[in-house]
């Protein structure tokens, strides 16, 4: 038998049960977690991306897993792996504009 309680904050409960009960619920497992956005990923990988530059998207999505247990889409590991590589070595858009300054330069 087990008891709920309303907390104090007026929106969570409490759960008091005997120390009989067992919790079986097998839980969400293969499926990727929604709430973890690409720029969370951004801030918790970015340091691994710079000291390792060899790192791709599905490093990304196993470092996360590895480190908080939490799996992400590919797409999210995709988005935060682009992300990181623009601010570290700047984006595509950003090096055209500038080639024919370079262009000047050399020549």
């Amino acid at each position: 038998m087990f008891y709920a309680r309303v907390n104090p904050d007026g929106t969570t409960f409490s759960m008091r049960a005997s120390s009989n009960l067992i919790h079986i619920c097998p839980g969400r497992s293969g499926q990727s977690n929604k709430n973890t956005n690409a720029q969370w990923v951004v801030n918790e990988v970015e340091e691994t991306i710079r000291a390792v530059r060899t790192t791709r998207p599905a490093g990304v999505k196993e470092l996360i897993s590895r480190r908080y247990g939490i799996d992400i889409s590919y797409y999210t590991s995709w988005n935060a792996w682009t992300i990181c590589m623009e601010m570290i070595v700047g984006s595509y858009e950003e090096s055209y504009i500038m080639q024919p300054e370079f262009m000047r330069q050399v020549l």
